[in-house]
């Protein structure tokens, strides 16, 4: 797991739009692994946050993950587009892939970067697995929506970047009390839907005063611990980002 620094629960009015975010994640090692390889970092300057999955159990496929998801966030920080903030990871990253002897093709992250007004951009490499939650409308894969009006507001058809085939992106607009949940797959594939919206939904419908609140991560919390009894035998990882208001 990464540093504890990282394993925080962000929740901030940002610029004229005043949406309020909460953001948090939780990861766990799985049933038939020696180590949790999984990744997740957060960006504290803007709401943004990355996964990584480890590379198919390899000794060091937790460094290369740190690295993935660490150099994506400081990207995407630093204001580059999220397939740019990918692609420059990725390409940064191969040194680091050979020297510790690791596959970069096996690359699997999801990210997204949310502004002022509600708009959600994310993106995904490799089976990873990015949903919206919405009260009422229970979860939606964010790469399968079509074009047109979602639950969770207006949403582009989910598209591959020209410039690094492995990369899909997608724009959409969160409305208050739904939330993005990002997933490995150790944690995706295995909690019932129902208790992925349940969670989500909690987390997007918290207080908006009061003192720092730890929904976002307690949700994300609720998703790995269902994986794990739903027989999930690789690590999980759950990212939530909830707009509160």
């Amino acid at each position: 797991m990464s540093r504890g620094l990282d394993k925080t629960c962000l929740e901030q009015r940002r610029g004229e739009g005043g949406a309020l975010w909460g953001i948090g994640w939780h990861s766990a090692r799985g049933a038939q692994r020696e180590r949790n390889e999984d990744r997740c970092r957060v960006a504290h300057g803007v709401v943004a946050g990355c996964i990584s999955d480890g590379i198919d159990g390899h000794p060091a496929g937790s460094v290369y993950a740190e690295y993935i998801s660490w150099e994506v966030v400081r990207n995407i920080a630093y204001g580059f587009e999220l397939p740019e903030a990918v692609l420059r990871a990725s390409q940064r990253s191969s040194s680091v892939a050979e020297v510790l002897d690791l596959e970069a093709s096996g690359m699997m992250i999801a990210c997204a970067a949310c502004d002022d007004d509600g708009n959600v951009r994310a993106a995904r490499v490799g089976n990873t697995r990015v949903v919206s939650v919405v009260p009422g409308h229970g979860v939606q894969d964010v790469f399968a929506q079509p074009d047109g009006a979602s639950a969770s507001g207006l949403a582009s058809r989910p598209r591959v970047c020209r410039d690094y085939p492995l990369i899909e992106e997608v724009q959409l607009t969160l409305f208050p009390g739904s939330a993005l949940v990002l997933m490995t797959d150790g944690a995706a594939l295995y909690p019932p839907q129902e208790t992925v919206a349940e969670a989500a939904t909690y987390a997007a419908t918290c207080p908006v005063f009061g003192p720092r609140n730890q929904r976002a991560e307690n949700a994300a919390r609720t998703i790995v611990r269902a994986a794990q009894l739903h027989g999930s035998p690789d690590d999980a990882t759950a990212l939530v980002i909830a707009r509160i208001a």
